[in-house]
């Protein structure tokens, strides 16, 4: 992450990259999750999910792996090994990362298709429970326990309403009057963008589902959570053949929450059926 991002992600509790996928993409997005909502019969069974098929590859984007690794593991560790084996506890901070395994895990995925005047879920913050799951910065070094990704496939334009944000709330340190939190507040701020881009924020941060303006067309969209590999907040109840259609290193995203196995001194790097997060 540049300076910017680090200040702006600290500043506000989200981030906005503009334009990242090309049109075709968005295109092919949308049908795929428009489709997903109105006749998911006529997908595979396998990609009958927002973040299979076509949409896969949002899971490990270039544009999100870095900002990732920086902000969704509490570590800046990289260790690099030739083929799977045993680690040393010692050789490996934090459990974390090898070069064909993430060093953070997807903790679970939706996605959306709104209409004009329909508005998502309430204002709300969470999973306020602890520190595994807050918002962290200290020394220079962010640690946002769970993490969303939301990917817009249609433009958001000034007058719509997409996700909406207290910004900085995420760091706040008492709880929002009720008259503030509920949607239409003053303090409550929206974002545009073009279609194709990506919106990374804390699930910290007070955020909801706004009410949809543009009457031309949906807000078509795919949210991904992530989070540390020693930690699930979600429940992702997804079937292993799903998991196993990706290619190796994106199914390390869903490899169990666990650091080490008594008597085995392999660290937690690699998915299998026997090794899942669900």
């Amino acid at each position: 992450m540049t300076d910017e991002q680090n200040y702006l992600f600290d500043l506000n509790g989200y981030l906005l990259i503009p334009g990242v996928l090309s049109a075709e993409e968005c295109r092919t997005l949308r049908e795929f999750i428009t489709t997903l909502h109105s006749e998911p019969e006529s997908l595979p069974e396998i990609d009958r999910y927002s973040l299979s098929g076509p949409a896969s590859f949002l899971l490990d984007h270039p544009a999100i792996v870095e900002i990732l690794e920086a902000i969704a593991t509490g570590e800046n560790h990289q260790l690099t090994v030739e083929k799977p084996g045993p680690i040393a506890p010692q050789d490996m901070p934090g459990y974390l990362q090898t070069e064909d395994a993430y060093p953070f895990r997807c903790d679970g995925s939706f996605s959306i298709v709104r209409p004009a005047g329909k508005r998502g879920l309430s204002p709300h913050a969470y999973p306020r429970v602890g520190p595994l799951f807050g918002y962290q910065c200290h020394n220079k070094k962010i640690y946002s326990g769970l993490t969303r990704v939301a990917w817009e496939l249609n433009e958001v334009g000034p007058d719509d309403e997409a996700t909406t944000f207290v910004p900085g709330s995420h760091k706040a340190n008492f709880p929002t009057p009720g008259h503030l939190l509920e949607h239409g507040s003053p303090i409550m701020q929206s974002y545009t963008c073009p279609e194709g881009s990506l919106i990374v924020f804390t699930e910290a941060l007070t955020h909801a589902g706004g009410e949809w303006r543009n009457p031309d067309f949906s807000r078509i969209a795919i949210l991904h959570a992530y989070g540390p590999i020693l930690a699930q907040y979600h429940k992702l109840d997804l079937p292993p053949e799903v998991i196993e259609a990706m290619p190796p290193k994106r199914r390390t995203l869903f490899r169990g929450v666990w650091g080490h196995r008594i008597g085995d001194p392999a660290a937690n790097v690699f998915y299998d059926r026997e090794n899942q997060a669900m």
